[in-house]
Parts: C-alpha cells; structure tokens; sequence
C-alpha cells in the first residue's frame, strides 16, 4: 500500500463499496462503514466484491467460488459488520487475519508480537484442509 501521504498503517473507519447483487453485501448500505487496521493491500481485480479508496481503489473484499475474504474487521464494524456476518453460512470456517513479519508467515496471539504462531514463509499447507466435505465455505479477515 502507497501512502500517498496518509498514514500507514491504515487504521479506521472507511466507506466501502460492494459490487451490486453480491450476497455477501446484501441488506448492507453502498457506501457503509467498516473498520480497517493494515499496511498491505490488494490491488482491485476479477475476484474483487467490494472496494475502499485509501489513497487509490484496494479491494475490501474477496470472493472465489466459495471462498471469502475481507480486508476489514466485520466484528469491528457495528451494524454493517453485523449485517455481512449474518450472511455467512452458519457451517462455514472463518479464519482471523494472518500477518507478514520478515517474510514470515505468522498469526499474532491478540496483537501480541511476542506472542506469534509460525506458519513458515507458505501458509497453503496450513489451509489445505480447506476442501473437506464439512466447510462448505471459507471467510478470511
């Protein structure tokens, strides 16, 4: 993410824009607030559901087949962040951010960076379970 002289990281609430019809976004304002906390960002592209603007357009959120993810915390985000959770199946597996430290890999024990679980600089082997029957669905943040 270019700073584009804001600050980094990106901390705070934010508009984001879904794309028409998407289900996830479904009963939820255009134009709605979310809360972010991040310092990378993905470029919009095919599989972009919804956008920010924080200096350039990022996408906000994600969507693959039957994978989601999003780049805001939907538990942060009052009555918008409420609305998108209730849209998720209620089998589906949600997973809470990862965070990229000197090329690592890790998940942070609530923001604790002494306190780090190590998934190595290829985090796929830890999500290769993803394909079994039971998780019809997955949701990243």
């Amino acid at each position: 993410m270019t700073d584009f002289g804001l600050p980094l990281p990106h901390m705070g609430w934010n508009r984001v824009y879904p794309q028409a019809g998407n289900r996830l976004f479904q009963s939820i304002e255009d134009g709605a607030y979310f809360y972010f906390v991040h310092s990378y960002a993905m470029p919009v592209n095919p599989w972009t559901i919804a956008q920010c603007n924080y200096g350039e357009p990022f996408t906000a959120a994600v969507q693959k087949d039957n994978f989601f993810g999003v780049q805001f915390h939907p538990e942060r985000s009052g009555a918008a962040g409420a609305q998108l959770l209730k849209k998720l199946p209620g089998d589906v597996m949600i997973i809470p951010a990862l965070d990229l430290i000197d090329g690592t890999v890790v998940r942070l024990h609530q923001g604790d960076y002494a306190r780090q679980r190590d998934y190595g600089n290829d985090p796929l082997p830890r999500f290769a379970g993803l394909r079994r029957p039971r998780a019809p669905g997955c949701c990243i943040w």
